[in-house]
């Protein structure tokens, strides 16, 4: 879902540093997931 079959860049350096920022974003949006879901139940 985030495109990581293949790389946009050329490079181990900067492929490297996309795979890390790819990681933080799904990082970011699975947190803020499990927050929504955690303060939804609450029974």
């Amino acid at each position: 879902t985030y495109g990581l079959a293949r790389s946009r860049y050329i490079g181990l350096e900067k492929v490297a540093s996309e795979v890390n920022l790819k990681a933080i974003a799904y990082n970011l949006v699975r947190a803020a997931n499990v927050y929504i879901n955690k303060g939804l139940n609450t029974t």
